[in-house]
């Protein structure tokens, strides 16, 4: 059963024992009556009013919220976007472990990875490199171009 519709038979489950009409929940709440008749139906999207529901006939959040929802999105990352999620994390662990307080270059960078096996040896420095522009962006880091070459330093504040 989808975990709206379940949250929104707990609520008319509670209004029902405590003897109340959709009308009266729409007095207590000024919520129109179609979002009460959504809210039970679990066809409402906004939170919001569920909860404002749920606090109008005291049933806990904790016990409203005590659903089987499915843990995962609706559409997954591409494997690209998941490879460079990765990379960018374990670029972000070099910079927090100081390997940044001197300026590197991409392969002093991917040389580092590879030494701590972190990555493999087939990862294109191009790869590295977007990461890094995408950091930049974040000011995790900046860029010191030296002609055409580009040497990346932790940010001092």
């Amino acid at each position: 059963m989808p975990y709206k519709l379940e949250i929104g038979q707990k609520l008319k489950k509670k209004r029902e024992e405590l003897g109340y009409t959709q009308g009266d929940i729409v007095y207590m709440t000024k919520i129109s009556k179609s979002s009460i008749i959504k809210i039970e139906n679990g066809k409402t999207t906004n939170m919001d009013f569920y909860f404002l529901y749920a606090v109008t006939v005291e049933l806990s959040l904790q016990s409203l919220l005590d659903v089987k929802i499915d843990l995962a999105p609706k559409r997954k990352l591409t494997e690209t976007r998941s490879k460079a999620i990765k990379l960018t994390m374990k670029i972000k662990n070099l910079i927090s472990e100081n390997f940044f307080n001197t300026p590197k270059t991409v392969a002093d960078i991917k040389e580092e990875l590879l030494e701590k096996k972190l990555i493999d040896i087939s990862l294109k420095s191009g790869e590295i490199s977007n990461v890094l522009r995408n950091i930049e962006k974040e000011k995790g880091i900046e860029v010191i171009r030296d002609g055409k070459i580009n040497r990346y330093k932790e940010i001092l504040l």
